[in-house]
């Protein structure tokens, strides 16, 4: 099955330092083997991983999606596209570049998660239309 197809995500310290900030309060198991694993690391490190050090951790595809969600999921979605050299940038270009050609989950995943996310912002942007111009809304 491609969603558990193993693969290792590195991603710099600061970067894996912002996921556990967004993800922390997770009842999610996959985010909580990563906040463990990552825990584990930073406990037995001396000294801790510097800003730009790059950490591996194991997981597997579908988790990628999942970060991805959240990381969509989170505000920073509504202040940052992905592009440009900013964390939601750098974190999206590593987890779509982890796509296993072989079975092609995560991109075939994204896919999906980009037309939803479409969806929505224009979702919003119709709802921002429609208060502006509340009684002659065209719907565009």
């Amino acid at each position: 099955m491609a969603a558990n197809t193993p693969v290792t995500l590195t991603l710099t310290a600061k970067d894996w330092e912002l996921l556990i900030g967004i993800i922390f309060h997770s009842s999610d198991s996959d985010m909580i083997d990563i906040y463990l694993k990552l825990n584990n690391l930073y406990s037995t490190s001396n000294p801790f991983p510097g800003q730009n050090q790059n950490i591996n951790i194991d997981t597997t595809e579908e988790t990628i999606i999942k970060i991805a969600t959240y990381l969509y999921g989170n505000t920073v979605r509504n202040i940052a596209k992905d592009s440009g050299a900013n964390p939601f940038s750098r974190i999206m270009t590593i987890l779509r570049n982890s796509n296993n050609v072989a079975d092609n989950y995560i991109n075939t995943e994204f896919t999906t998660l980009d037309g939803s996310n479409q969806n929505n912002l224009q979702s919003i942007r119709k709802n921002g239309r429609l208060y502006i111009m509340n009684k002659i809304y065209d719907n565009n």
